[in-house]
């Protein structure tokens, strides 16, 4: 799925990349919920998938997209999100951007299993990644701070400054 304001894009693939279903518009609502599950179990029903074998994918979650993925996964839906620079590398043309090369960059990451199912881009496990990343960064301060070579440094500025206000 490429997520939008009004009017998601969804294209239905299979596990091998071959394209199911040609991109078509879903509508950012609780009926676009419906219809998109209604579709994909008529679709399933269709080509003989078993509906614990399906799940959606998209760039990460926008705040106006929240609502949708989070009704998604509460009607039982497993949802995967990719970054989106890494899908932008994954697309077959650089310079232009359409949502069918879009699809085509998140679908790739999602058959390359470079994907996060994890339910809350928010909240408590993004609070445990930027705890993680103030620590690694406190550990690389304190090592400086211990480390002989930033003590002389200190030394020679300190004595350059204090020379400097002599004169």
């Amino acid at each position: 799925m490429d997520y939008a304001k009004k009017d998601h894009v969804v294209m239905f693939c299979n596990g091998y990349g071959h394209i199911l279903r040609k991109p078509f518009s879903v509508k950012n609502t609780p009926e676009g919920v419906e219809n998109l599950s209604d579709q994909v179990s008529r679709s399933c029903r269709q080509r003989g998938i078993k509906l614990k074998h399906v799940f959606f994918g998209g760039e990460d979650v926008n705040s106006y997209a929240e609502n949708f993925v989070n009704t998604l996964r509460t009607k039982g839906w497993l949802v995967a999100g990719v970054n989106a620079h890494d899908a932008k590398k994954q697309r077959g043309s650089i310079q232009a951007s359409t949502d069918r090369l879009d699809l085509m960059g998140i679908a790739s990451m999602l058959l390359n299993r470079r994907a996060n199912c994890s339910p809350a881009q928010c909240g408590i496990y993004r609070n445990l990644r930027t705890l993680v990343r103030h620590r690694r960064r406190l550990v690389v301060m304190s090592k400086e701070v211990r480390s002989p070579a930033f003590w002389m440094i200190k030394r020679a500025a300190s004595c350059h400054l204090q020379t400097a206000h002599c004169i």
